[in-house]
């Protein structure tokens, strides 16, 4: 029965609910599908023309990019290959927090466009803009990796998650039937994960035998190891487990392949230009999101002149220091990402944040793509709260999302009764005191202290990562 209905979702209900919707979701995937095995030059080819299109569109309609532009002495018309992609200055996070409507282009509508925020890796967060055609181009991709996984349309699958602007689609009457019978989704969520909660999620996957986990990196760990210390002798054994938006540690990603019995694939990605990266079946690497998005290797204040020599960071100028030098292939810089399908708001050579390196060749596979290396992602640890839950560290990301004046948060628990938040704002007193108190109590306990301090700068660890919360007790 469930083969059959599997068969019926894809065949029929899937498709006749998009085409229903005048939403060109499959038409979009059977396209993703050729390209991934386009060869090299097919590739590149598409990439400059999609790369030479945004870089048009930008220049003509978009404040930031003209200005920009025209301060580095560059016009479209200067970019002929996909090497010269390095004559664009790079866009900073920090840009859009401060300018955030100069980046969106003329010919949209703001009203028209769908409103999105990120946490990123810094505890900064970020607001932005997607238009209506790369929100669905977006979830196309999503659908070509999961089906890396061993997943396939009209299959079911657990969603261990915790953004709510993803589940918070479920809450409606109409979405809870789309979600349920159309996508199929088994959601926990990851912001509230109790061990009667994981229990009850246990039994659904025991009994229903989806073919993929997808979830939070930490979630999938803490479900793992719930599984593993209560119920060792579970029957849980999906085809693939596709773990998400956090850094996933080798130790990490072996333990749960062996709770599970499975290979667990690394993705890649951010909510401003989505997927970016995921792994195969192969495992020999993350699968760049190539005909969707341009990803480069860089590092900044690293400008090598026609001597050979390094330049002086301090002799920089504004434009010069937007300019990175670019890695060699192994060599590990900072991620800059281009989407080639956000025309509502550009992102051209947008900073990451995060580290990594590619990697060489090409995987087994077959899919000419080329392979990323680890990725150095966000990092939160998971606060207890006084029932003794564990709280995703994303929940507290989220409080930020729309407190507009906050430029980055970071939430230290230093005992389980205790939680001390920074602040850092515009510029302004932090007026949203009792809200973000409410927020965390909501989750930890009446009983907690918040303890709200407004600084000037969050400063990074040794290792050079902003943790977004530490918890000294987890």
């Amino acid at each position: 029965m469930h083969d059959l209905y599997s068969l019926l979702d894809k065949h029929i209900l899937y498709p006749a609910y998009y085409w229903k919707a005048k939403d060109p979701k499959l038409k979009h995937l059977k396209m993703l599908e050729k390209r991934q095995f386009w060869s090299t030059n097919q590739l590149q080819s598409w990439q400059l023309e999609r790369l030479q299109a945004m870089v048009t569109h930008a220049y003509q309609t978009v404040p930031f990019y003209r200005e920009l532009y025209r301060a580095a002495g560059i016009k479209p018309e200067d970019i002929r290959s996909l090497d010269d992609i390095n004559l664009l200055p790079c866009v900073r996070k920090k840009d859009i927090q401060e300018q955030g409507d100069a980046f969106l282009s003329s010919l949209y509508d703001k009203s028209t466009l769908v409103a999105d925020a990120s946490g990123g890796s810094t505890g900064m967060p970020t607001h932005f803009y997607k238009d209506k055609e790369q929100y669905q181009r977006r979830a196309a991709d999503q659908v070509r990796h999961d089906r890396w996984s061993g997943w396939d349309l009209g299959d079911p699958y657990a969603l261990i998650w915790g953004a709510q602007k993803d589940l918070k689609a479920i809450s409606s009457l109409k979405q809870r039937i789309v979600t349920q019978y159309i996508h199929r989704v088994m959601p926990l969520d990851a912001f509230d994960l109790t061990p009667e909660k994981m229990s009850r999620f246990a039994d659904v996957l025991e009994k229903e035998q989806p073919p993929m986990i997808l979830g939070y990196a930490n979630a999938l760990l803490a479900f793992a190891q719930y599984l593993s210390d209560f119920r060792p002798h579970h029957t849980i054994r999906p085809k693939g487990i596709v773990s998400s938006a956090e850094a996933l540690t080798d130790k990490n990603k072996a333990f749960i392949q062996d709770v599970f019995k499975t290979k667990v694939l690394n993705r890649y990605g951010s909510r401003e230009v989505g997927l970016i990266a995921s792994e195969c079946q192969h495992q020999k690497g993350l699968h760049i999101n190539a005909d969707n998005v341009f990803v480069e290797i860089g590092r900044f204040g690293e400008q090598v002149d026609e001597q050979g020599q390094v330049s002086d960071p301090e002799q920089m100028g504004a434009i010069q220091s937007r300019i990175p030098r670019l890695c060699n292939t192994d060599e590990s810089g900072e991620l800059i990402v281009t989407d080639f399908w956000n025309y509502g708001m550009p992102f051209i050579r947008y900073r990451m944040g995060d580290e990594g390196h590619k990697l060489p060749g090409f995987c087994d596979c077959g899919r000419k793509l080329p392979l990323l290396g680890q990725v150095s992602g966000r990092v939160s640890d998971f606060i207890i709260a006084m029932n003794g839950t564990r709280i995703h560290g994303e929940y507290f990301t989220h409080i930020f999302y729309d407190l507009a004046d906050v430029k980055q948060f970071q939430l230290v628990q230093e005992k389980v009764d205790q939680v001390d938040l920074k602040v850092v704002t515009n510029g302004e007193r932090f007026a949203q005191e009792e809200f973000v108190i409410k927020e965390i109590k909501k989750v930890c306990g009446d009983e907690v202290n918040v303890n709200i301090v407004q600084v000037e700068h969050i400063p990074p660890t040794a290792s050079g990562k902003y943790l977004f919360t530490i918890s000294k007790v987890a």
